[in-house]
């Protein structure tokens, strides 16, 4: 039940603009994705997974504190990845496909839906993580 209830929130997110969005395990493992397009959601996660533990990395390199977000950007794309944190200390992620954004709007925008989707997660992940 709590896999279909974030379903629905990628499938807001899919609605509004984003090709491909995954909720996953640190490590990458995909826990609920919706696409619109032929890609493949797996290499997606894989490559936030790789993009957030490099983070996570640096992190410890130079001190700083819990990676929040990143966004990587390509000339056609941008891949969003948020770490999302429950009470119990366990990590998720959020990663999003989408095209680049055109100007600072769109991807305020980007960012808006996210967050948006991140609040609305958090409470089915502490579900989960508490099982």
């Amino acid at each position: 039940m709590s896999t279909s209830r974030l379903m629905e929130i990628l499938k807001q997110l899919t609605e509004n603009g984003y090709k491909c969005v995954i909720f996953a395990l640190k490590d990458g493992l995909p826990i609920a994705s919706q696409k619109i397009e032929d890609i493949n959601e797996k290499m997606v996660a894989a490559m936030g997974a790789m993009l957030s533990e490099s983070s996570e990395r640096a992190k410890d390199d130079l001190g700083l504190s819990d990676l929040e977000y990143f966004k990587t950007i390509y000339s056609d794309g941008c891949i969003l990845c948020q770490n999302i944190r429950t009470s119990s200390g366990k990590v998720y992620l959020l990663i999003g496909l989408t095209d680049k954004p055109e100007n600072h709007e769109v991807d305020k925008y980007n960012n808006e839906l996210f967050d948006w989707a991140v609040e609305n997660a958090l409470p089915i992940l502490e579900d989960l993580s508490n099982l």
